[in-house]
């Protein structure tokens, strides 16, 4: 199950597995907790490129697709805002 958090900005420690949190702008700045450690906590997050070829050649579609696996170090004071919780009633 999951339930809209109060958009809350949580540090790196806080996070929980299966939350969704916002990286920063653009369409693929949303990220999803896979897993945190006493030393890291790691986002997997989906990405779309058009491999650097011009629009009138690709048609303005995205030849590529697929997922980034990416870890950041804790503790830091940086903070996640997270704004789904998976399981979490309000």
């Amino acid at each position: 199950m999951t339930t809209t958090y109060p958009n809350k900005f949580l540090p790196g420690n806080e996070l929980q597995i299966g939350d969704v949190v916002k990286l920063g702008p653009g369409p693929f700045a949303d990220a999803i907790v896979r897993n945190v450690t006493a030393d890291e906590v790691t986002f997997y997050r989906p990405y779309g490129t058009d491999g650097g070829m011009p629009t009138v050649t690709s048609g303005g579609v995205i030849l590529y697709t697929g997922l980034e696996e990416f870890s950041r170090a804790l503790p830091t004071d940086q903070t996640y805002f997270v704004y789904q919780r998976k399981g979490e009633t309000q």
